[in-house]
């Protein structure tokens, strides 16, 4: 049931510019969803709708830029609700100091909280954004999407847990295929952004061991990003096109998920994954680093490395392989989970509640 005040509102989904990220796309199905229900939303990519003519070098004057665009925007439309899934700081700031009538919400996936714990910033300044976003966020409506997350955030940030919830993404289960092949020539796939911190890198060595020890796998990647052109390189140099195929595009998942076997995904910080819950619900057993943000419902057909090195990848095929019977009977089962917990209109029923508090 969808409460009476949150029909007709007019809601902006704020997101930072890539297009083809997983919160992109996440709310691109909220949206969608939303209109069908009665809403007027909208989305606003900030790289990619606030593009210069000119490139501005300096951060100060780039952030200006943004912001009287950004302003002007809400200003315009008149927007009921501003939904940040950036979780910047920067916007975050710009809605309180602003817009305090409106519906505010922070929806942050993980960009800020994953260079607190992989250290990728000097810690003065990490200190900083933390100290002020224990002022910010007891001020704003925030939302995690994985307990992972929200257990971070809360020992980083000190997020008031009376303004914070955990509302785990929604899968776009239309967008989907269901079944299960195994066969000898194993497809191994991975579809998402094409950047170093993805990973990306441990398919090459992947793919040259298994060209050294003449197996038969095979590599399906898939996507668009910052390392694409010398991801492509690599393969050219080491010589993996007959192990790598390379589509630097993002293919349709029905298409891509009929083609694997194996979904492996190996990036070095995860907030969510939808990635490896669309693989789970297209029956695909996962290989990752990364296993805290997963739902524990799910382990029984995850297997999470202690390393990237291809020995251990293949030693979790191998295990894969041997247990290939229990294993299509437990991704069978995991299927009526997903639908149950993971559908759009549940995520979208609790998002409304949290839009009215």
């Amino acid at each position: 049931m969808f409460i009476k005040e949150y029909l007709m509102s007019k809601i902006l989904h704020v997101c930072s510019g890539n297009y083809y990220g997983g919160i992109e796309e996440v709310a691109r199905l909220i949206a969608k969803t939303q209109i069908k229900n009665g809403s007027i939303a909208d989305i606003v990519y900030f790289e990619k709708d606030f593009e210069l003519n000119n490139n501005i070098k300096n951060n100060l004057l780039l952030k200006l830029y943004y912001y009287f665009k950004y302003v002007k925007l809400v200003k315009l439309n008149k927007y009921d609700i501003l939904h940040n899934h950036s979780g910047g700081l920067f916007i975050d700031l710009i809605n309180i100091l602003l817009f305090r009538n409106r519906t505010l919400i922070s929806h942050n996936h993980g960009c800020r909280i994953r260079k607190y714990v992989l250290k990728l910033e000097p810690k003065y300044v990490s200190m900083i954004k933390q100290l002020f976003s224990k002022m910010l966020y007891s001020k704003i409506i925030r939302i995690s999407v994985s307990q992972y997350m929200y257990n971070l955030q809360i020992y980083y940030e000190a997020t008031d847990k009376k303004y914070h919830y955990l509302l785990q993404n929604p899968i776009d289960f239309d967008n989907l295929n269901c079944n299960i092949k195994f066969k000898k020539n194993i497809i191994l796939g991975y579809i998402g952004r094409i950047v170093e911190d993805k990973g990306i890198i441990h398919f090459i060595q992947l793919a040259n061991h298994i060209k050294n020890n003449r197996l038969k796998y095979k590599l399906l990647i898939a996507g668009l990003g910052d390392f694409s052109d010398e991801f492509q390189n690599l393969i050219r140099t080491n010589k993996l096109e007959e192990i790598i195929t390379f589509n630097n595009y993002y293919m349709d998942k029905k298409i891509f998920f009929s083609e694997i076997d194996i979904f492996i995904t190996l990036p070095n910080f995860e907030s969510f994954g939808l990635t490896i819950y669309e693989a789970l619900y297209c029956q695909k057993p996962i290989i990752t680093l990364q296993k805290k943000s997963i739902d524990e419902n799910l382990y029984g057909v995850v297997w999470c490395l202690e390393d990237a090195k291809p020995e251990s990848i293949l030693i979790a095929i191998d295990e894969i392989n041997e247990d290939k019977i229990n294993l299509e009977e437990e991704l069978k089962k995991l299927k009526t989970y997903l639908l149950a917990n993971y559908s759009v209109e549940k995520y979208e029923n609790i998002l409304t509640k949290i839009y009215n508090l």
